[in-house]
């Protein structure tokens, strides 16, 4: 209590040393890949690079302290090109509770199969 209430009276900007985060998620731009020529993510730079120095959330970030954010990017959540080739993963609900090394295990062994 007695530091946020210095920080309200200081005015001190990002006191707690957090990192503000931005979630991007986009559509792949063909089947096989999300982007493959790497189109969407220089836009992305570019327009990141753009706002950061603006108005909007991440000028407001700037101005509140924050001289770094993390962005968060998913376009490998999914393989969308063709179900088939992991809807029966995702049905096997025993999967969900391995580690990744266990799951690559998995994987390499069903690859040989």
């Amino acid at each position: 209590l007695v530091k946020l209430l210095a920080c309200l009276f200081r005015r001190e900007r990002n006191a707690d040393n957090l990192l503000p985060i931005v979630s991007v998620s986009y559509c792949w731009l063909e089947p096989g890949h999300p982007d493959r020529d790497g189109r969407q993510l220089q836009l992305l730079c570019d327009k990141l690079k753009d706002l950061y120095g603006g108005r909007g959330l991440l000028g407001v970030c700037k101005d509140y302290g924050f001289s770094d954010m993390g962005v968060f990017i998913d376009w490998t959540s999914g393989y969308q090109k063709d179900t088939a080739l992991w809807s029966e993963w995702m049905a096997n609900t025993a999967l969900y509770s391995l580690s990744d090394d266990e799951l690559r295990k998995v994987a390499d062994r069903e690859r040989f199969v």
